[in-house]
């Protein structure tokens, strides 16, 4: 794998990992899809070719929600007129808000991952099959001999153990 192949694939990697993100906040500046849909390619455009400029010890999602920022301020300023458009004040409000938001999320994801590999093995097995597999609670049903007001007890449960879990951990502080 050639040097150039190994850093494509590495944006490739992590924007599909962030694209919800960005997009999001786009959307959180600009309400019309369309419009949010030309600054995201705008956007992926301009991520693809600063690459270079990526720090990896730092957020991709931050530095994309960055790039995404300054590509709805230049188009702020080409539709200035509309009323749909947020002023730069609330803009940078909307900016300062998500970035913390994302950083909340970011922990959250975390120790939920953490959670998820503390569960028992039955467990983890109804998850996995609901969640990775995608599985209808009446296939589970069907696959581990249950009723399928079972499979809804027991996901309800563990969902319930993973919640006090997670908020176990962010009360006592602990990360990672």
């Amino acid at each position: 794998m050639t040097q150039e192949s190994g850093q494509n694939d590495d944006f490739l990697r992590l924007f599909m990992a962030n694209q919800r993100k960005i997009y999001s906040f786009i959307l959180m500046l600009v309400p019309n899809r369309n419009d949010a849909d030309d600054i995201m390619q705008e956007t992926l455009s301009v991520m693809w070719r600063k690459f270079s400029d990526y720090r990896p010890d730092s957020s991709f999602s931050s530095w994309g929600i960055r790039i995404a920022q300054y590509i709805v301020m230049a188009f702020r300023d080409k539709h200035i007129r509309s009323r749909l458009i947020f002023s730069e004040d609330v803009a940078d409000k909307i900016v300062d808000k998500s970035e913390l938001l994302s950083n909340e999320l970011d922990c959250q994801i975390e120790m939920l991952q953490d959670c998820l590999k503390r569960l028992p093995a039955k467990q983890s097995d109804v998850i996995n099959m609901r969640y990775e597999e995608g599985l209808t609670c009446k296939n589970i049903s069907e696959k581990l001999g249950l009723t399928v007001f079972g499979v809804y007890k027991a996901l309800s449960r563990i969902h319930n153990a993973l919640l006090n879990c997670v908020q176990k951990r962010m009360g006592s502080g602990e990360i990672g």
